[in-house]
């Protein structure tokens, strides 16, 4: 699985339908995004967005994204 380090790494992997990660960073997922936040990451779910957060990531999701939340991670969902 590959990590992405900038928001331009992050939109291109996102178009690709393959899941990936992120440990760090506040980051923007969209459309059909298939992420898996670990660490201190922190991702906005909009869309399709599917995210699965680890460790102790936090994630807050809106519109019709499907979150998975693991071990000490924080969701907030909205709509």
């Amino acid at each position: 699985m590959k990590e992405a380090t900038t928001q331009k790494e992050f939109d291109e992997l996102s178009k690709s339908g393959e899941w990936f990660y992120v440990t760090k960073g506040d980051w923007l997922a969209r459309d059909s995004a298939h992420v898996v936040a670990r660490d201190s990451a922190h991702v906005v779910a909009r869309d399709s967005a599917h995210v699965e957060a680890r460790d102790s990531a936090h994630v807050v999701a809106w519109d019709s994204a499907h979150v998975e939340a693991r071990d000490s991670a924080h969701v907030v969902a909205w709509d």
